[in-house]
């Protein structure tokens, strides 16, 4: 997956840079509530001012750096999304028909609509956001350890490192259980895709039924997703805990550092702001290694998709004697051609003649690898034609051919793909 984030380095770089500065800002604030329990009383007015402005410098600095933050992270999700969108559709239409023909139409939508946004979101997002999230925790680590007190850094510190190993303990289920959603969703928009395309179909006799079987899949659908949500949110409930006891643990150690004087009221309350900042990148980034776990199998799933070898084949410039068929085989469902052979010359034209269901669309269909030979072969002055890419030379209109949503003219010359004038 490394190379999808080479486009977008520099606006990554961003995000950092200005996460980093607003982590800044919020790490200045605890502090200026320090200062301003214990020296306003000694001060007077004119300190409380100085403070008061800079506190305001500080919140309307830290608003312009997640401004700028939060407009390159749309511009990254947004790029991101479109190269791998790209990459995915320019990887489908090199497929040869059988391995197209692998998964649904549905399955396809579903991954581009669902899967890759979910890779967007919950992948590469989430890399960033761990980025973010420990430029925040070692900042408010380093005010807590210089300006407050090092012994309440290293309590928080220590009680911290337990929250790491939470994530494995739910990680493994909760990727399970979203895949398990996602390939039940993806089954839903496979059959809404199909009740869509016999719209013709639905009338006042067949639209209950119809109806009932939309419903069955959609709350099967739905039981999917609140299969998954009880469980993410029971891990969101744990990662919550844990953060609590962290909470507990520091709160603790403010209280005996206070009864023993070694603290001031400053202090205690800029470590309690201290632990806001530390905990909540702390939950940042269990959720996002929760997340980026999550989508493993969604992972996999596109890169065998978009790295499948395409299989570039060399095309036949010109036809002058015959097409061959040998010994030809197709064998599927209850329905046999059985070892076809016949020449097609040149120069001729053919009719081919029987019964619904005789095998005429399958010497057709075999030619054009719309369904695989079991046995024979099928030339074009010699040459194998399963070797040969045919386009130039040969073409297929069935029955039922696809029309696209566009006008007369470009299904004609399928989006210039051929010229206008010819």
């Amino acid at each position: 997956m490394k190379k999808y984030f080479k486009p977008i380095w520099a606006l990554i770089g961003v995000q950092i840079l200005f996460s980093g500065l607003y982590s800044l800002s919020l790490a200045v604030i605890p502090y200026l509530q320090k200062l301003l329990f214990d020296n306003v009383l000694a001060q007077g007015l004119p300190y409380l001012l100085t403070l008061g402005l800079i506190y305001f410098a500080v919140i309307v600095g830290g608003y312009i750096c997640v401004y700028i933050d939060q407009v390159a992270s749309w511009h990254t999700a947004i790029r991101l999304e479109k190269h791998l969108k790209s990459d995915f559709f320019r990887a489908i239409t090199h497929f040869d028909y059988q391995r197209f023909k692998s998964l649904s139409i549905g399955e396809y939508i579903s991954i581009q609509g669902n899967d890759i946004t979910a890779l967007q979101s919950d992948y590469f997002h989430r890399f960033v956001t761990i980025v973010e999230s420990s430029t925040l925790l070692i900042i408010s680590g380093f005010f807590l350890f210089y300006f407050i007190d090092w012994r309440i850094a290293i309590v928080v510190v220590c009680s911290s490192v337990v929250a790491v190993f939470v994530p494995k303990l739910t990680a493994h289920t909760l990727s399970k259980r979203r895949n398990s959603y996602l390939a039940k969703l993806g089954k839903y928009v496979n059959r809404i895709t199909d009740f869509m395309q016999g719209f013709k179909l639905l009338n006042r006799r067949t639209r209950p039924q119809i109806t009932k079987e939309h419903e069955k899949i959609l709350a099967e659908t739905a039981d999917k997703r609140i299969f998954y949500g009880k469980f993410k949110v029971l891990t969101l409930m744990v990662n919550g805990m844990v953060m609590d006891f962290i909470s507990v643990c520091a709160f603790i150690a403010v209280g005996i550092l206070l009864a023993l004087g070694e603290i001031t009221v400053g202090d205690g309350v800029a470590t309690f702001g201290y632990i806001v900042w530390y905990i909540d990148p702390i939950k940042e980034i269990l959720m996002d290694i929760s997340s980026i776990k999550s989508t493993d199998k969604i992972k996999q799933s596109f890169l065998e998709l978009v790295n499948t070898p395409s299989v570039e084949r060399e095309g036949l410039g010109d036809f002058n004697t015959a097409l061959c068929y040998k010994d030809v085989t197709v064998q599927y469902d209850d329905f046999c051609l059985k070892d076809f052979s016949y020449t097609f010359e040149v120069g001729k034209k053919y009719a081919l003649i029987g019964h619904s269901g005789s095998g005429k669309s399958t010497v057709l269909n075999a030619l054009m690898g719309y369904v695989p030979m079991a046995q024979g072969s099928i030339t074009l002055d010699g040459q194998e034609a399963s070797s040969l890419d045919l386009s130039s030379v040969l073409t297929s209109i069935n029955q039922h051919e696809h029309i696209f949503t566009d006008d007369f003219m470009q299904n004609v010359i399928l989006f210039g793909s051929y010229s206008h004038e010819k």
